[in-house]
């Protein structure tokens, strides 16, 4: 995948990260801008004069690269990085197979009752 095909503005705000995360032998591309508080990498876009749209950094990272996807689904980081916006490390997927692919505590099993435990 290609930095270059963004736009310089998001160029701008991405660092390569050779020594942090990489997901198939290749680095998170990390977003450096603003970041919401779920931990995703956000920017701002005119729309009209004095009305502005917040769009997601790996979301328009994935259309730019790689092409439009089935909104219906999410984008998965399979890095495990939230601020990452590397298009390869992004698989559009159903939101069951995302919360069970997450990391949230609510959702992982409970551990199995056992004698001591009762």
């Amino acid at each position: 995948m290609s930095l270059e095909l963004l736009p310089q503005r998001m160029q701008a705000a991405i660092r390569i990260d050779e020594e942090g995360p990489h997901y198939n032998g290749t680095p998170c591309w990390v977003w450096t801008a603003e970041i919401n508080r779920n931990g995703y990498g956000t920017f701002r876009v005119i729309i009209t004069p004095g009305h502005r749209k917040r769009k997601m950094a790996h979301i328009e990272a994935y259309v730019i690269i790689k092409g439009d996807y089935d909104r219906v689904l999410l984008l998965d980081h399979l890095c495990r990085n939230r601020p990452c916006c590397n298009p390869d490390h992004l698989e559009p997927v159903t939101v069951k197979v995302n919360t069970l692919r997450g990391e949230a505590v609510l959702f992982k099993p409970l551990p199995k009752a056992t004698e001591a435990s009762q």
